[in-house]
């Protein structure tokens, strides 16, 4: 028996907007994998994470209406192909920032290298098959659903009630850091890093149960401030 997907008139259930989540990001990993084992396009990888981050981001907030040994499961495989595409995008962030300096012609030859020797170790390890896994998500009769009564009430409540939940606690696990970025020393601005990440891809799952001019403020500071680490974190890498 599937929840039904209806919530209150203006806003979707939680197994709703998991599932239309769920299917945007199987559609954008699928792409972008698609890209990177066709060509050497620096997007391909880049989205490719993106994708499946916030996957794993969404799998840990919907984690009440998810059944834990299967949502477990699938969020390993995740983080394998994740962490497999992360030597990559590093290197083609390196190629972009030092362009025409000494050495690129012979860090573009490394480049295509280990861009072969993911290719090959990605589709030994299936990811084709799980961008197929992924799309499944969408449908209602997914086996990573709870199916207990409380599970199907749970699946069947207005999501608002799970977007106040899971946004405090990102927020909180934000703070955790301090007040002051440059306070943060450098081995833990990584961490923080990931943090805002988390929370900015909450907002975006979440943003329209709390609209208003404030909450578009806060979403265009945080984009601000993603953006400032990623540019520390690339001059690090």
């Amino acid at each position: 028996m599937a929840a039904q997907a209806g919530g209150t008139k203006d806003m979707p259930t939680c197994e709703a907007r998991f599932r239309a989540i769920a299917s945007d990001c199987a559609r954008q990993f699928e792409m972008a994998l698609g890209v990177f084992l066709t060509s050497d396009d620096p997007d391909g990888p880049h989205k490719a994470r993106v994708s499946l981050r916030r996957l794993t981001t969404a799998i840990d907030a919907f984690a009440p209406i998810l059944r834990r040994s299967r949502a477990r499961l699938l969020r390993g495989r995740i983080k394998r192909q994740f962490r497999e595409l992360g030597p990559v995008r590093d290197s083609d962030v390196f190629l972009l920032e030092h362009k025409g300096a000494a050495g690129h012609r012979r860090r573009l030859k490394e480049n295509r290298q280990l861009r072969g020797g993911i290719r090959k170790r990605l589709k030994q390890q299936g990811a084709e098959k799980l961008a197929r896994d992924l799309a499944d998500l969408g449908r209602p009769d997914a086996p990573v659903y709870r199916r207990s009564a409380a599970a199907l009430a749970a699946r069947n409540q207005p999501v608002t009630g799970l977007a106040s939940a899971v946004l405090g606690q990102a927020w909180r696990d934000c703070q955790e850091s301090g007040d002051a970025l440059a306070a943060i020393p450098a081995g833990r601005r990584h961490d923080f890093r990931k943090s805002i990440k988390t929370l900015r891809y909450l907002d975006e799952f979440f943003g329209g149960c709390f609209p208003g001019p404030k909450h578009t403020k806060f979403r265009r500071a945080l984009q601000q401030l993603q953006d400032d680490l990623g540019t520390l974190n690339d001059a690090a890498v």
